[in-house]
């Protein structure tokens, strides 16, 4: 992977790095997010986190890849590893607290879950 393919946002508490990997069929790529606190950052109490998980129901998603899967099945396989990593970020202490919403969209969106 090089260093083209990783993008560094900024933010006083919190850092993430999304590194993309290879481009798969139809023009989609997957990737990688790593968030945790700052290196130079100590606070005394870990920040609270709001996360807003944006999914796509639309039709395409009953699209089949080439792995024999359809899009919507490896965006709920996705879903649930960010689940996990959350869970396990706020067990080891880097966050105080956190919140999950989830919104679903096509031609609408919809909160399927919010602030839980």
């Amino acid at each position: 992977m090089s260093s083209a393919d990783l993008w560094e946002p900024t933010h006083p508490v919190l850092e993430a790095a999304v590194a993309l990997s290879n481009q798969l069929e139809d023009n989609y790529q997957t990737g990688l997010v790593q968030i945790r606190p700052r290196d130079d950052c100590h606070l005394e109490t870990p920040p609270t986190i709001h996360w807003i998980l944006s999914v796509d129901r639309s039709d395409s998603m009953r699209q089949v890849g080439g792995c024999g899967r359809t899009r919507m099945e490896m965006l709920q396989d996705t879903l649930q590893g960010v689940l996990r990593y959350l869970h396990k970020a706020a067990e080891e202490g880097h966050v105080r607290d956190q919140l999950v919403s989830v919104q679903a969209f096509d031609s609408e969106c919809e909160t399927i879950c919010e602030a839980v």
